[in-house]
């Protein structure tokens, strides 16, 4: 009989607030998700080398060299166009405010309070990929 290897995921989280970055520790954590944090310094390097990412969790208050996260999430999606890209809200739990350019940038957004809520998205984003053995 062979034992099936339980699926992990890393993530790369992307968010100033230190509070924020507990609660989605711990949501990540419950949901077979590994952290990876990066200085705004060195994200672009992040991205461009750990080729195993599954996913990216990234805040609409973080900025790289001033530039505001909505904008730094075309950058992302230009350099890394396969990863789903999280957006926690701070006032909404999803993504209508925005406009749809803006919109296909992300999978899915939320807010802290409601953070448990994007769980079946993950299951259908990064877990429901066929993965080589362990």
């Amino acid at each position: 009989m062979v034992d099936q290897a339980e699926l992990i995921s890393k993530v790369l989280v992307l968010d100033d607030d230190d509070h924020a970055q507990q609660r989605v520790k711990q949501f990540c954590d419950a949901s077979k998700l590994v952290c990876v944090k990066a200085n705004a310094s060195n994200v672009l390097s992040v991205l461009k080398t750990n080729v195993d990412l599954g996913a990216i969790f990234l805040s609409e208050t973080y900025r790289v060299d001033d530039e505001p996260a909505l904008a730094f999430a075309e950058e992302i999606h230009t350099i890394r166009p396969e990863l789903p890209i999280f957006l926690r809200r701070e006032a909404y739990g999803n993504l209508d405010d925005l406009d749809d350019r803006q919109r296909r940038l992300f999978t899915a957004g939320y807010t802290l309070g409601e953070i448990d809520a994007i769980k079946s998205v993950l299951d259908e984003t990064i877990f429901s990929l066929v993965y080589p053995n362990a």
